[in-house]
């Protein structure tokens, strides 16, 4: 049986294809199977993949036909011999090194169900939104800066990870709906209990273009990550783990805040106040509750949690230092969604 398995989903991936797959048997120590998945390719990189597979028996190629991403990542899930599953994609390169290091670490942490590594960003369409995203990526490291990250974004980019693929298949695998289906399965692990981990080392480096799926696909749109993590924090309310025996108040009177105070009244979890810095908002009602500014926090509120529903990257900062001044604790007193 190999020790790893990873799984390479593809579609029209011609200019890309072979770069990846050699990038992956560079590694000479690899002993490992290669699942390339043709999502129903209509360019000639089918044509690549079986003949990376006639001179390398360690590659096999499947074929789904036009079914999506979920479903072409589920049969690999399915057709995956190893109890360890790695993931590629076919316009990214991994360094030589990757999958030897990420497989030592699941052997020396068995309590860690997924591991990550630190990315590096190419491309043409890099912007210096793109980087200060990957920055913010590469600085979680261990589980608890993961989890706590969670809640904002994805800080484990897709390709970058291995698993354990018995957690994945307990949770049903990846799972189809209208939004990013990694991104999804992260919370779900989160939600039962696994555990996340990075090796600390650039071992990806990870393609920005425009033909990416993040950035064609709608399921990858803002609102929907708004939707989703709205969602997992109403989850985490409704089973205790979060703000337990605490009242809410939203920091964020804008559309996104109003729209997960909605979200969580309708469940059940009344959100009593809004904080804003927005003077326009400051003394008005938002959805008929109270909108407030920041000089609230600290006031007789040990016993109210803040989540912060907030789209700017520098803000999130800057509202971490006005919880600390008041000697609010993040996990505890606060949450940065």
């Amino acid at each position: 049986m190999p020790y790893v398995s990873i799984i390479l989903p593809f579609h029209n991936a011609i200019h890309y294809l072979a770069q990846a797959v050699n990038s992956i048997l560079a590694d000479k120590k690899f002993d490992g199977e290669l699942l390339l998945i043709d999502d129903g390719s209509t360019d000639t990189s089918s044509t690549v993949a079986d003949q990376s597979s006639v001179h390398d028996p360690r590659i096999r190629v499947l074929r789904c036909g036009r079914q999506g991403l979920v479903n072409a990542l589920n049969l690999g899930l399915e057709e995956a011999s190893a109890p360890l599953v790695a993931r590629m994609d076919a316009d990214d390169i991994a360094h030589p090194d990757r999958i030897a290091h990420q497989c030592a670490f699941l052997a020396r942490h068995p309590e860690v169900h997924l591991v990550s590594c630190l990315v590096r960003p190419f491309g043409e369409s890099i912007t210096q939104g793109t980087m200060r995203y990957i920055s913010w990526v590469n600085e979680s490291i261990d589980h608890e800066s993961i989890i706590r990250d969670l809640y904002v974004e994805s800080p484990l980019p897709h390709p970058s990870v291995m698993y354990r693929k018995d957690a994945i298949l307990s949770l049903g695998g990846y799972r189809d709906y209208d939004g990013p289906e990694d991104y999804d399965l992260w919370l779900r692990m989160a939600s039962a209990g696994c555990r996340f981990a990075k090796v600390p080392e650039i071992l990806l480096d990870w393609r920005i273009h425009n033909d990416s799926y993040s950035r064609k696909d709608r399921r990858y749109r803002r609102q929907a990550f708004y939707r989703r993590k709205s969602m997992y924090a109403a989850e985490r309310l409704g089973s205790e783990e979060l703000a337990v025996g605490k009242r809410l108040r939203i920091w964020g009177a804008g559309t996104n805040g109003r729209r997960l105070a909605s979200y969580l009244n309708s469940r059940g979890h009344l959100v009593e106040a809004f904080v804003d810095v927005d003077p326009r908002l400051i003394g008005a009602t938002r959805l008929k509750t109270p909108v407030f500014s920041p000089t609230i926090i600290g006031k007789g509120d040990n016993d109210h949690h803040y989540l912060c529903m907030v789209g700017n990257w520098g803000a999130r900062d800057k509202i971490r230092q006005v919880f600390r001044a008041k000697g609010k604790v993040e996990g505890v007193d606060f949450t940065i969604l």
